[in-house]
């Protein structure tokens, strides 16, 4: 068994890479994803405490006994990083099978031949994962008895035209007043590369505020939308 190592049929091979094992001696066909995760960390020291469940003997067999069991659970304020690079629905050569190069346009870029899927759906990929992402549209693993669905506090989304910057530890939580901590993005934007980037228009840094309690923004971040931000961020890429 191995992955197909296909991206055009399968989104999640274009978005989160692939290892396709070739035998002995071969060499591995591979894609590195596009899109890179930190751990999903708490912001600072968590309790965790256990939640107690029994699992019951199916109808029929009602002299069997309950099962206990538990499972440790914390609720946090933590923080999650994401870096989404361009190359969504871009191919190296070396990526990808013959068969599949025929079907798709090519570009160069810095002497290499790139292939590229249609810009309708490379436009469709990238905001339906920023949906996913951004909404949020998703469950963490399972608490004994509730779904465990995070609840955004608030994004910084930072779009940047040469690589990614050094914004992450810029963004956190001021426990004390219970609110995004703004002195920390006003750090931000003291950075001396972060300011030049930003005057010559090769950043632009959008904050979404998911629980509307940031009312004094810095000047140089905007303030925007969930919506508004998914469609910069598709343009954008």
């Amino acid at each position: 068994m191995s992955d197909t190592g296909d991206p055009i049929r399968f989104v999640d091979n274009d978005l989160f890479g692939y290892m396709v094992t070739r035998g002995r001696g071969e060499i591995a066909r591979r894609r590195q994803a596009p899109i890179a995760f930190s751990y999903f960390k708490a912001l600072k020291d968590t309790p965790t405490k256990a939640e107690f469940a029994a699992r019951f003997p199916r109808e029929g067999k009602e002299e069997e006994n309950p099962v206990p069991f538990e499972v440790e659970v914390a609720e946090f304020i933590g923080k999650l990083n994401c870096i989404l690079y361009e190359n969504v629905g871009k191919f190296e050569e070396r990526e990808i099978e013959e068969n599949v190069k025929k079907i798709l346009k090519i570009e160069e870029r810095g002497g290499k031949r790139i292939y590229k899927i249609d810009d309708e759906e490379r436009a469709r990929r990238i905001r339906a994962f920023s949906e996913t992402l951004l909404i949020p549209s998703y469950v963490l693993p399972r608490r004994t008895n509730s779904l465990n669905i995070p609840e955004y506090i608030a994004a910084l989304v930072v779009l940047s035209k040469k690589g990614p910057l050094p914004v992450f530890q810029y963004l956190d939580y001021d426990f004390e007043n219970e609110k995004v901590n703004t002195e920390k993005l006003n750090r931000l934007l003291e950075r001396k590369e972060i300011k030049n980037k930003i005057k010559n228009n090769e950043v632009e840094i959008l904050l979404i505020d998911y629980s509307s309690n940031i009312k004094e923004v810095p000047e140089g971040i905007t303030k925007i939308s969930v919506n508004e931000a998914i469609e910069k961020i598709t343009s954008f890429l």
